[in-house]
């Protein structure tokens, strides 16, 4: 869940794992405060960024849920789940057509 200031300026973002390591650390999670267990150092991502792009940052920096920027502004959150969907679509497109040049029904 994105976290805004009150400009609507993303300042972080809390996500199930900030939840769970506050619970781990033994923290009272009904007394403590968003602005303490939300991540703050975030990797953001623009509409225009590839999906390889997103997926590889995810992977290499292990976190699941990139905020998307335009303008400034928060446009939406990409997760991982969405990453795997894209690229299944992708494989099965290519499997397709793929297909499609082998049995000549391409042409």
């Amino acid at each position: 869940m994105p976290v805004q200031d009150i400009s609507d300026g993303l300042v972080g973002i809390v996500t199930e794992r900030d939840i769970m390591r506050e619970v781990h650390a033994g923290s009272p999670i009904r007394e403590k405060r968003v602005v303490d267990a939300m991540t703050r150092n975030l990797v953001t991502g623009c509409p225009e960024d590839e999906v390889e792009y997103v997926m590889t940052e995810m992977t290499e920096k292990r976190f699941r849920h990139m905020p998307v920027i335009e303008d400034g502004h928060l446009v939406g959150i990409v997760s991982i789940g969405d990453i795997v969907k894209a690229q299944l679509h992708r494989a099965r497109s290519e499997v397709m057509q793929l297909r499609g040049y082998i049995t000549g029904a391409g042409i």
